[in-house]
């Protein structure tokens, strides 16, 4: 009997005790399904983006030996400036880099990065220069007036300026013979010739002050040197400011892209990355467009790097791109700090951080992304 009665009272604890248990856990139950609504979830996008430095030089080597010179604005996927150096035909260029150039690393806006040389703009800019000269003395001549001993002077210069264009003659001949069978450089040739149009320059002068002198001068003639003066001093400045461009200057600071050789040797003489945060560029597909907007984060995760960089979202693109047949939208984030790990070029894994998001629209939106996929 008493046994008995220790296992109804055992079974009726039990019951008891379960009784209790069951009462909380349903208070559990329905605090979690009426909280529900108003739980938060992190969403993220997972994609892979390039970096890349803001704007980026390049001084490459164009077709028919030019030399091309391109700022590559990649912020805003545009070139901002372009423009082409191009030699006159049967000209001697050359291009120099400066020494030293690639043991530094590293340049400053409006550095010297090298040097154009051009015999035939050098030739043109002394023959422009003997010119002036010339019609400055003529003016000169016009307006002071003359007596006969000046002209005797004159008649002098200009037997003088013929004897020296003889002798230059025959050495121009004796270099063109020695040219012609390679015992001489083209460069002493070209040196030669230019002494030769010096002595033309020179006769030219003197036979001008000499008929001056005998023919005086008119208001018109006056007027005409002038104006002969202006076109000239006109010319000269227009090649000087050539000239001047042919001194190479980086017009960015940033450091200089070392890279490997191309399949044509030369192709590309620098690169230079402007020292400012870079860029990573990375697709978005336009289901998940929705939910991205300037001013996000973004995680930047290198392969086999424990270090990941933070980047900030500043523009959407507003085409659409077909990767892999489906839709994406370029997105063009700023890393908030460069990393010596991160380099450009490199293809990086991106995280973009949308924000918390309540349950409903969680499940929404990986339903969305299922079906799309």
């Amino acid at each position: 009997m008493i046994p008995e009665i220790r296992g109804t009272l055992k079974g009726h604890s039990i019951k008891m005790k379960t009784r209790y248990l069951k009462f909380p856990f349903l208070i559990l139950l329905l605090s979690g399904i009426f909280l529900l609504p108003y739980l938060q979830l992190s969403y993220s996008i997972q994609t892979r983006g390039i970096i890349s430095p803001a704007r980026e030089w390049v001084l490459s080597r164009a077709g028919d030996g030019q030399m091309s010179y391109a700022l590559n604005d990649y912020f805003h996927g545009s070139i901002s400036h372009y423009a082409i150096t191009e030699f006159q035909r049967g000209d001697h260029g050359e291009f120099r880099l400066k020494e030293g150039l690639f043991s530094r690393g590293y340049v400053y806006s409006g550095d010297t990065i090298g040097v154009i040389l051009s015999n035939e703009e050098q030739r043109r800019y002394i023959q422009l220069l003997g010119e002036l000269e010339s019609r400055e003395s003529l003016l000169n001549v016009y307006l002071t007036g003359q007596r006969p001993q000046d002209v005797t002077i004159a008649h002098e210069r200009v037997l003088l300026a013929g004897k020296e264009l003889q002798a230059q003659e025959r050495i121009l001949e004796r270099s063109r013979k020695l040219y012609a069978e390679q015992v001489i450089p083209a460069q002493e040739y070209e040196l030669v010739e230019n002494q030769y149009e010096v002595r033309q320059m020179a006769l030219q002068i003197a036979r001008s002050e000499h008929q001056s002198l005998l023919a005086g001068a008119k208001p018109e003639q006056l007027e005409l040197v002038r104006a002969e003066i202006r076109a000239i001093q006109a010319q000269i400045n227009q090649l000087s400011n050539r000239l001047e461009a042919f001194t190479v200057r980086s017009p960015i600071t940033g450091n200089i892209i070392f890279e490997p050789r191309q399949d044509i040797p030369g192709q590309t003489f620098i690169r230079i990355a402007e020292d400012s945060p870079y860029i990573v560029v990375f697709p978005v597909e336009v289901h998940q467009l929705a939910y991205v907007q300037p001013g996000q984060k973004v995680l930047l995760i290198p392969e086999n790097r424990s270090q990941i960089a933070e980047a900030t979202i500043v523009s959407l693109g507003n085409s659409v791109q077909l990767i892999n047949r489906r839709q994406n939208v370029f997105v063009t984030a700023t890393l908030d700090q460069n990393h010596a790990h991160i380099l450009p070029g490199m293809l990086i894994q991106a995280k973009i951080l949308t924000g918390r998001i309540g349950l409903v629209e969680y499940t929404s939106r990986i339903t969305k992304a299922i079906y799309a996929n």
